[in-house]
């Protein structure tokens, strides 16, 4: 469309592909299914030829009958038609028995650090990105058994600083200890099995997998055996469809079930309510 649209007139403008464009995309991922890439497709074809028919049979009132569909998946069928029947033929004893072996088996033994007064300490963190300097000079302390919030707008480092803490970046400068021992050097697995577990910005679950079967992922390496709170038990059972198909609480909800299954000694947490609702984020906390 966009590229006709270049061919006829010499030039491309947010005209050319309009909200109706937009709609359809939404549409095609919605009723087709955004977890798979064929979901797409599907969603594009069955929604494209049914334009076209229905567009002849009831001309404009086919825009209506769309929204109609497009409400009825979304509501009963998140994950999609290509979701849906993937819960309809799922075999529930799916590797019952691989499965069963790999839960009963001890877990690996984790040699956590002794505890000691500071969890985490930052001294004289730089972190620049090119010319832009991003952190300049940053000391955080942060005692065993205390809660600490990073306050501040977009843009002001306080995920570039969790990054660096956590392993995912490299500081330009500066030292980071974790229990009183230098992790500069540590990969980001060497930091987990210290003890460190993190609830990302963007919800990060295995996505393929069940809500149950990503809780027995995490625990089946778990650094100590952890209970989780009474609202996230509800996970432990849910077999039926993927992490992909959950709201967005649930995703936000199932990672810090995973994380908290996983037993770590400290939890960084980079904006753990984005996206989510007032009554989400009280929920949540």
């Amino acid at each position: 469309w966009l590229r006709r649209s270049a061919m006829d007139s010499g030039s491309v403008s947010p005209s050319a592909g309009g909200i109706m464009l937009s709609t359809q995309v939404l549409v095609w991922l919605a009723v087709g299914g955004r977890g798979a890439l064929i979901g797409a497709f599907t969603g594009a074809i069955l929604v494209t030829m049914g334009q076209q028919y229905l567009g002849e049979a009831i001309g404009s009132w086919y825009l209506l009958v769309l929204g109609a569909i497009f409400l009825v998946v979304v509501r009963f069928a998140p994950g999609g038609l290509v979701g849906l029947l993937r819960r309809i033929v799922r075999i529930p004893a799916h590797h019952a028995a691989t499965q069963d072996a790999w839960l009963s088996a001890p877990p690996p033994q984790r040699t956590l650090p002794a505890k000691s007064r500071l969890a985490v300490e930052t001294r004289d963190i730089h972190k620049s990105f090119g010319a832009t300097k991003v952190l300049d000079g940053i000391d955080l302390l942060v005692p065993t058994s205390e809660v600490l919030c990073l306050i501040g707008p977009n843009g002001a480092g306080k995920s570039t600083l969790l990054n660096i803490v956590a392993g995912d970046v490299p500081a330009t400068a500066g030292t980071v200890a974790i229990f009183d021992t230098d992790a500069n050097r540590w990969r980001i697995h060497r930091r987990a099995l210290a003890g460190m577990g993190k609830v990302f910005q963007i919800p990060s679950v295995f996505a393929e997998l069940s809500p149950a079967d990503n809780l027995r992922l995490a625990r089946s390496e778990a650094l100590q055996p952890w209970d989780l709170p009474v609202a996230l038990t509800r996970f432990e059972a849910d077999d039926a469809r993927s992490a992909a198909e959950l709201p967005l609480a649930d995703r936000r909800s199932l990672e810090l079930a995973m994380v908290l299954a996983w037993g770590p000694e400290i939890i960084i947490l980079d904006e753990p309510a984005a996206g989510l609702s007032h009554e989400e984020s009280v929920a949540l906390a």
